[in-house]
């Protein structure tokens, strides 16, 4: 479901512009990571991520972040960081119905 969000063409009149969103972006980008090692780091269990997840780990956030841009209102409400949590709990609850895997927490 995410690769399919991505693959949404933006409308002609959007916000969205990825000359000079590139930057905002950016900083979403790390935001998320952020939030992941956050995460991590609050974890109470001893064992660490798989290598495999880790290695997964960039590309899944660029393409949340993908599709919280595209799927955005407005440039306030991609940058509302007050409900970010949500929006990708949102995004992650609309994985394929055929993913056994539980979605994955952001709190």
């Amino acid at each position: 479901m995410v690769a399919e969000l991505e693959q949404q063409s933006l409308p002609a009149l959007s916000w969205q512009n990825d000359e000079t969103d590139r930057e905002i972006r950016r900083d979403m980008l790390k935001e998320l990571h952020k939030m992941v090692e956050d995460k991590q780091n609050d974890s109470t269990s001893i064992e660490s991520p798989p290598d495999q997840m880790l290695r997964r780990l960039p590309d899944l956030l660029r393409r949340l972040e993908s599709v919280l841009y595209i799927t955005a209102p407005s440039m306030e409400a991609y940058l509302d960081r007050s409900t970010l949590k949500n929006r990708l709990k949102s995004i992650l609850l609309l994985q394929s119905p055929q993913d056994s895997r539980k979605p994955v927490s952001t709190e």
